[in-house]
């Protein structure tokens, strides 16, 4: 059974002949292995090493036959000893996949802060951590004790290998919160002039009440208190809102010269490997760079960029508007201007009114809407 796995042949025999077969196979002690009916044909599986006195005895009875080709894993290994590129091709992949399996691919920053991850890369490469460093090279507890030596503001450091990818966990130092009592004096004013809406005071003394009218710079809110306990300064907190007017105005041109950059042919092509950088074409300022990152298996970055340099060109067309294609343009800008105005507040009252001298469409908004018009102003306690 195992010769047959590791190598044997098909013959095809006649059905015609199928009971001379067997009785030449009894007669001559011929071991037939699993047999099954095909087009007219007995199949009959000979293992490798009883295929020539198989063949003999077909010969001596005159028992035509047909022969496969030598099946199983010798059959592979013969096939493939006709393809000695591909079998040199299989070894060099195993061996660079060796290699690099080797080293680290990628070093993978998580942080529960902001943090600026080229300066921690920075950091590390110069501890001994970067992407080529051979895995057997590295001492996580070296790297870690020599980085935050080096980085006094960080609190706590964790090297993990995981495969090619080095896992880094980073903690900063915790700066602390600014105490609301150490924020620095100041009132509460006006923004914009408004009907006042609605006053809630947090921290200060509301100076204005629901009704008031009140310009751009008025004092809403101070922050300065005086009580039966002296005088305090401290910051003021509040939201004041208001009922706004304005006027958003819009410009639409019926003819546009426009400038369309195209991107043209690749002039040269930069391979970065493991920090090698290779070449090849013309490689310019002039020229506008593409990179791109290497993935494996779509989440594993490999050490591999390319960086491609095209050529840049640029055409000029000329649009023409309708009117009531340039309206339409402005409206839309008019209603994103107006919601970017109005923000997290309410719109009362919008009314529209549309100009036209045949070069330039204007499209004029008179708006009223309640926001916040609370604005924070620090002022020195010596004044």
């Amino acid at each position: 059974m195992m010769t047959g796995i590791m190598g044997h042949y098909i013959y095809a025999i006649p059905l015609i002949d199928r009971a001379r077969f067997l009785n030449a196979c009894l007669t001559y002690g011929v071991e037939l292995g699993k047999q099954k009916e095909k087009d007219g044909h007995l199949m009959v599986y000979i293992p490798f090493l009883r295929s020539t006195h198989f063949e003999r005895v077909m010969e001596h009875v005159a028992i035509p036959y047909d022969k496969s080709a030598l099946k199983g894993a010798l059959g592979v290994a013969r096939r493939l000893s006709l393809h000695p590129g591909l079998i040199v091709g299989a070894v060099l992949s195993l061996l660079l996949f060796l290699w690099l399996g080797g080293m680290v691919w990628e070093v993978r920053i998580s942080s529960p802060a902001d943090i600026d991850e080229d300066t921690v890369l920075s950091h590390l490469s110069a501890c001994g951590l970067k992407e080529g460093v051979r895995l057997s090279q590295i001492d996580t507890d070296a790297v870690t004790a020599a980085y935050l030596l080096n980085d006094t503001q960080t609190a706590f450091l964790s090297i993990h290998l995981n495969g090619v990818v080095a896992e880094v966990e980073l903690i900063p130092k915790d700066e602390g919160k600014t105490d609301e009592t150490l924020a620095p004096p100041c009132n509460i004013v006006a923004s914009r002039p408004a009907l006042v809406t609605d006053v809630t005071v947090y921290r200060g003394k509301s100076l204005v009440r629901v009704g008031d009218t009140v310009a751009e710079g008025d004092l809403l809110v101070s922050g300065i208190i005086t009580d039966v306990g002296g005088t305090r300064v401290l910051g003021a907190v509040a939201d004041v809102r208001g009922l706004i007017k304005d006027e958003v105005r819009v410009e639409v041109p019926l003819v546009v010269e426009q400038t369309r950059v195209q991107q043209g042919t690749i002039k040269g092509v930069e391979l970065s490997f493991f920090g090698l950088r290779f070449r090849m074409g013309d490689i310019g300022e002039e020229y506008t760079k593409e990179g791109t990152q290497m993935y494996l298996f779509g989440f594993i970055r490999l050490p591999v960029r390319l960086t491609t340099y095209r050529e840049v060109t640029t055409s000029h067309n000329t649009l023409f508007y309708t009117e009531d294609e340039a309206s339409q343009m402005a409206q839309a800008r008019l209603r994103q201007q107006v919601g970017n105005l109005v923000g997290d507040g309410t719109l009362v009252t919008y009314e529209t009114q549309t100009e036209c001298d045949g070069k330039t469409l204007v499209l004029r908004c008179q708006i009223e809407y309640e926001g916040n018009i609370a604005k924070a102003l620090a002022f020195e306690v010596g004044n």
